[in-house]
């Protein structure tokens, strides 16, 4: 029968099914719909934004703004596919400063739906509307009276393609969708009134504002959550975060509190989510979500936006800088926090002003207040930012472990490596003695096989390994499961740390404080050569604020040994005598 079979031809698919193709890609539901309009609103300059929902999108959709408009020449050539005016070239697509850039969105929604779009711009007396059959292709374009700017459209979603229209949700569940996407863009895009209309009722009415968040957090939040949040802002080598975070009293038990925007686009990422749980790892109960609004804002050009369908999630160049910036800003906050008692935010007399609260309130949690900012410049450095480091500011990384301050008599040659020994065996041997180390969960735990004698060590010494930062389960006969790690040793080699600890075990006798303390410098030597890291300029200075977070005995002497001081002078010696 195979043999009889005919030969299938390759066939070049007409425009509209691409297109329909297309938009189960981009068009997951009437949501997504509302996503792509609402960001080509924004990408116009608009300052208002109405988004008007019947039957959960499903009926109708309309997304209104006051932006800048389309040419009317270029409406016909809006719905085509891969057409644009945010992008031209690839040095545009390597660093993406507008929401939508593909080109594919209007031509998708166009092919599954009744679809118009009416548009004017600032040098027309009258607008222009045009309407697309997506049954036959066919556009008529005709004038139509309205203000500056846009309105599209979209009656009957999926009604083209009826297998995809019988997927969709009751009305009241693609609402639902459709509210928490406005709550998301109303937090992006402060700027912006936006206003929502549920089966043509007001439903969400958000006015611009600048730098008083309070009715828009207590829109969308709740009051309990702005009472209860502690507000963070901290800049370092060209990476801006800030926000809020909330305190043990806003956790919940479903993570729909967790809002994140990378340059005020809205987007999901697990490295920055599991950083924040790290630094409110010993608040949180395994059960709780914590709840958070957190703004990250780094240069175009260091993030790749263009590899997700919807644009939801994005790569960055350099994530575990990311990563544990956030972590370390968090985590001051919180210990900070604790040792203080004191909420950043409060609600004295019913007036909110996250500046001067900032200021008056709580200015211990101001991180930027009390942390280096350094930067790479050739100009004069700051005195006050070169005396309040006893390293300097950062210049240059000569290699991996050689790094070049300036101080303000000179320069410092620095022994980076040796240096971050110091400080790691520094911390981790004060966690230790205070029995309070510090560790962080694993994103997936890493599952052992040991021999028969090996695994009775780990499962007698437990509690010592506990004490290191280690969390151990026996799962199997002959496995153990390691669950969290001392959070200061990231890049450790587990199998051979838990090694280390069976070699220095000696039936009958328990781990003491000294032999602990020696099993951390081993550790802390393997974890840095095995990780044959080049560190980044950028995690240089990450882990140099990072240092000077903790506060260590380090930043209050010097060590002998780890840096050369050259001043002017020497450095005049060396190029006039060559020695």
């Amino acid at each position: 029968m195979s043999q009889n079979r005919e030969l299938p031809r390759i066939a070049s698919l007409h425009g509209s099914l691409i297109n329909q193709i297309a938009a189960g890609e981009v068009i997951e539901r009437p949501s997504s719909v509302v996503k792509e309009l609402v960001e080509n609103a924004i990408d116009s300059g608009a300052t208002k934004i109405e988004v008007h929902v019947e039957r959960g999108g499903a009926e109708k959709i309309l997304i209104r703004d006051n932006g800048c408009g389309i040419h009317p020449n270029d409406l016909e050539l809006a719905i085509q596919r891969h057409t644009t005016s945010k992008l031209r070239d690839q040095d545009g697509l390597n660093a993406i400063n507008s929401l939508g850039f593909r080109g594919e969105a209007l031509s998708s929604i166009a092919s599954i739906s009744e679809f118009s779009i009416t548009s004017r711009i600032s040098s027309e007396e009258n607008a222009m509307r045009l309407e697309f059959d997506p049954y036959t292709s066919n556009t008529n374009l005709l004038p139509a009276a309205a203000n500056i700017g846009t309105s599209v459209d979209v009656i009957k979603l999926f009604q083209p393609v009826p297998a995809r229209r019988k997927f969709l949700r009751s009305a009241k569940t693609e609402y639902l969708h459709i509210l928490e996407l406005l709550k998301r863009f109303v937090l992006s895009q402060c700027h912006i009134d936006f206003y929502l209309y549920n089966n043509k009722n007001l439903v969400l009415s958000c006015r611009s504002c600048k730098d008083d968040y309070s009715d828009r957090l207590s829109t969308i939040f709740g009051t309990l959550f702005y009472k209860n949040a502690w507000f963070i802002d901290n800049s370092i080598a060209g990476i801006r975060v800030w926000g809020w975070v909330g305190n043990e009293k806003t956790f919940r038990s479903q993570s729909d509190r967790q809002y994140l925007f990378l340059n005020n686009r809205i987007i999901k990422d697990k490295h920055i989510n599991h950083a924040v749980r790290m630094a409110l790892d010993e608040l949180v109960h395994e059960s709780r979500y914590p709840s958070y609004i957190l703004y990250v804002e780094v240069d175009p050009s260091t993030v790749d936006v263009n590899v997700h369908p919807t644009k939801q999630e994005v790569r960055f160049r350099t994530p575990r800088t990311i990563h544990d910036f956030i972590y370390a800003v968090i985590s001051d906050v919180v210990r900070q926090h604790r040792q203080s008692g004191a909420l950043l935010i409060s609600d004295e007399g019913n007036k909110w002003d996250i500046h001067e609260n900032a200021q008056q309130s709580a200015p211990t949690l101001m991180i930027k207040d009390h942390m280096i900012n350094y930067q790479i410049s050739n100009s004069t450095v700051d005195q006050k930012q070169v005396e309040s480091s006893p390293i300097g500011s950062p210049v240059m990384l000569l290699s991996e472990n050689i790094l070049i301050t300036r101080y303000a008599g000179g320069f410092r040659l620095v022994d980076f490596y040796n240096l971050r020994k110091y400080f790691l065996y520094t911390v981790l041997a004060e966690e230790i003695k205070s029995g309070e180390i510090k560790s962080r969960p694993l994103l997936v735990p890493v599952a052992l096989k040991l021999n028969d004698k090996k695994i009775d060590v780990v499962l007698s010494c437990q509690e010592s390994l506990l004490k290191m930062g280690f969390d151990t389960t026996q799962s199997g006969p002959l496995s153990i499961t390691v669950r969290s790690i001392p959070t200061l040793l990231p890049a450790i080699d587990i199998d051979r740390a838990i090694q280390i600890f069976i070699k220095n075990y000696h039936p009958g006798s328990a781990f003491d404080l000294q032999i602990m303390l020696e099993l951390v410098g081993e550790m802390i030597e393997i974890s840095l050569a095995d990780s044959n890291e080049i560190l980044s300029m950028d995690e240089v200075k990450v882990l140099l604020k990072q240092f000077k977070i903790l506060d260590l005995p380090f930043a209050k002497r010097n060590v002998q040994g780890y840096w050369k001081t050259m001043t002017n002078e020497d450095l005049k010696k060396i190029i006039h005598n060559g020695n």
